[in-house]
């Protein structure tokens, strides 16, 4: 199964949390390329999905639209087409969290609408952050945050500012916003209620 378009690039409006959405191998995969840093904005991080952690952590948040029901991998991991940086002194980190919604991601009940969500792909070997997920059709939201409140330099983990490519393995064509200000209606790539940062990748049918 390949792409009808076999690569895409481009720069959404200019941000700090978001620099390009792209197409990636030959199967539905594309990466979402991001800054966590000090300065974006924060939420109680979630333990589940059913609980909070008390913790007051930074996010970023890539929404995206899935236009046929399947299973969709996110992942930072490199042999999922992920990457995130710096990987902590012995290169097991930095300690994400990961979470997924239904629909919208609203930081001031960061429960609601909530439906996975990873902490460890691997314990202490890997502190990075891997979700398989059945998802219906329609749009969705990953939410990366820190497991800590304020991540330091340690073998597992590093403090901010984090560089990512999430990598979003998916079931067929798909919409992605990128996206740390949710529901704000400023127009920047920061909001997902923007049309500045999307691009649309198409697999036809095998």
């Amino acid at each position: 199964m390949a792409l009808t378009t076999p690569a895409l690039a481009f720069t959404p409006v200019a941000s700090s949390n978001t620099a390009a959405i792209a197409s990636n191998g030959n199967t539905p995969k594309i990466s979402a390329f991001g800054t966590l840093t000090t300065s974006d904005l924060t939420f109680n991080r979630p333990t589940s999905c059913s609980a909070l952690s008390g913790a007051t952590t930074r996010f970023d948040a890539i929404v995206f639209t899935v236009s046929v029901a399947g299973n969709v991998t996110l992942s930072f991991e490199k042999a999922d087409g992920g990457a995130i940086s710096p990987n902590g002194s012995e290169f097991t980190g930095p300690n994400t969290f990961l979470l997924l919604y239904s629909g919208t991601f609203n930081p001031a009940a960061p429960l609601t609408n909530c439906t996975a969500f990873n902490d460890d792909i691997s314990g202490s070997a890997n502190r990075h952050s891997r979700i398989t997920s059945n998802l219906a059709a329609g749009t969705h939201t990953a939410v990366l945050t820190p497991f800590a409140a304020v991540p330091v330099n340690a073998a597992d983990d590093a403090a901010l500012p984090w560089s990512y490519a999430l990598a979003i393995n998916l079931p067929t064509s798909t919409t992605v916003n990128s996206a740390d200000d949710p529901g704000t209606g400023a127009n920047s790539a920061d909001d997902p209620g923007t049309t500045g940062a999307s691009a649309r990748l198409t697999c036809p049918a095998s």
